[in-house]
């Protein structure tokens, strides 16, 4: 839509999403028809905008197909107009199979792009991807605990983020495990558990507990 609209165009505010890693679901533009700024804010954020699009282009070079999207995912999720600038924030979520020079790669060519905007380009939090062997006694005794409590014990690839990718820096093995659904599902506006899935979840870390700290 912004890309339709003339350059002289003033966006006085512009409105979007609620975190930065959430599907916006709602967004307001207000804009000002009689224009004529000197340096106005529409080519800028186009010009920002598809650099990222060149970069999530780019991910299709490194699939994993284990997971169930098969290669990196980019989320806008939040914009927000203030007195001195507007502020755009998202998330980028990476699978195993993108090397780390790849991924600074692509950080550097998102700042350069904004650099030439006049704008900053940071980075607020990074956590790289982790992989613990199917095969290890940790995975296979969580295993057979959920299957002790009638509960499926196939293990899957996750595109998310969580603390298990701080711990694995540390040498510790990590297996996400936890109640709901996941894909198509978290971090959406209607987001939400099942009670009955919540205490199944309790006894599962309550044997957990008891099979490796008693």
């Amino acid at each position: 839509y912004l890309g339709q609209l003339p350059s002289s165009i003033a966006v006085m505010d512009m409105d979007g999403g609620v975190n930065y890693n959430s599907v916006p679901a709602s967004s307001v533009l207000e804009i000002d028809l009689v224009g004529g700024f000197q340096d106005p804010i529409v080519p800028k954020i186009q010009h920002i905008l598809a650099a990222f699009r060149a970069v999530e282009n780019e991910f299709a070079k490194y699939p994993d197909p284990d997971f169930p999207l098969a290669q990196a995912t980019m989320n806008i999720g939040m914009i927000r107009t203030f007195e001195d600038q507007v502020r755009v924030t998202g998330s980028c979520r990476l699978p195993p199979s993108v090397p780390p020079a790849v991924l600074t790669m692509w950080m550097d060519r998102l700042r350069v792009a904004c650099e030439e905007k006049e704008s900053t380009f940071r980075v607020r939090d990074t956590k790289s991807s982790f992989y613990t062997q199917p095969e290890s006694p940790w995975t296979q005794d969580l295993q057979g605990i959920l299957v002790e409590m009638g509960l499926s014990s196939e293990l899957k690839k996750l595109l998310v983020s969580t603390e298990a990718s701080v711990f694995h820096r540390l040498g510790i093995e990590c297996v996400v495990c936890g109640p709901g659904q996941s894909v198509g599902n978290s971090h959406q506006p209607n987001e939400s558990i099942n009670i009955d899935e919540l205490e199944k979840a309790i006894q599962f870390y309550q044997r957990v507990l008891e099979r490796f700290c008693l």
